[in-house]
């Protein structure tokens, strides 16, 4: 049985593949942090995630390069408006030229288009959380990708809302608790609050979601909370960004 002390420890470079093509305008890579691409019809497509990693077993590897990956598709999905995700698709080490390497491979496909962004992993939003320098924003990217990428209305909410909750003295959670409540539970018995403000804004404390007008009333508050968790989290990006041209 091989031993800690027999781990192999070395750089690896790891290549993930995104569930879906995404439509570049312009990209700024970091060193050890790439978006692959692929041009089809002059049209620029971020098709994968190339992570170097620092001195690290297989497993660690592993793990380092995957929360990488996850960093940048929750910005990726913040810019382009919907949720990408990642799979890993292969890993190798990096020596020299002709040496014998470890690794794997897997194959994934995927196609969805949009109009192009910009992609710039040097600005300093994108630094901030990919150099995990920012956890509140790196967990609320999270939240907000989740929430764009699922087909639930129930479950959009709650990301959404965890999004706006995650602000410190946020105005938010007293103005969604009540749409919180009414989704995560039954019927609105407890919170007096919350009650009244359901009954003010869909007029009953509870969801019948086999009710074709109640998930219409339902939607109506789902993009106003999107709305909010977009715009809470935009400001904070281009308040980052002012700071990051300051500081240069």
């Amino acid at each position: 049985m091989t031993s800690s002390a027999e781990v192999k420890r070395c750089r690896w470079k790891v290549n993930f593949s995104l569930t879906d093509k995404v439509l570049a305008k312009t990209i700024v890579d970091l060193p050890d942090i790439k978006l692959l691409t692929e041009v089809v019809r002059n049209n620029t497509y971020i098709t994968a995630i190339e992570i170097a990693t620092p001195e690290l077993s297989f497993a660690e590897a592993t793990e380092f390069s995957s929360l990488a990956a996850n960093r940048c598709c929750d910005l990726i999905s913040f810019v382009i408006g919907r949720g990408v995700s990642c799979t890993l698709q292969q890993i190798n080490e990096i020596g020299p030229p002709g040496a014998v390497k470890g690794g794997f491979k897997l194959f994934t496909v995927g196609t969805i288009i949009e109009a192009p962004k910009d992609f710039d992993l040097s600005t300093a939003p994108f630094l901030r959380v990919l150099e995990d320098e920012d956890q509140k924003l790196a967990r609320q990217l999270s939240h907000y990708r989740r929430g764009i990428a699922s087909l639930d209305i129930i479950e959009k909410v709650r990301e959404f809302y965890q999004v706006l909750e995650d602000e410190t003295g946020s105005q938010f959670k007293e103005k969604y608790q009540w749409l919180r409540d009414l989704v995560s539970h039954p019927e609105l018995t407890r919170s007096t609050a919350s009650k009244q403000k359901a009954t003010e804004r869909v007029r009953k404390t509870y969801v019948d979601l086999s009710s074709p007008r109640d998930i219409k009333t339902l939607q109506k508050q789902l993009e106003q909370i999107k709305l909010d968790a977009k715009m809470s989290l935009g400001r904070k990006l281009c308040l980052l960004s002012e700071e990051g041209i300051e500081k240069d």
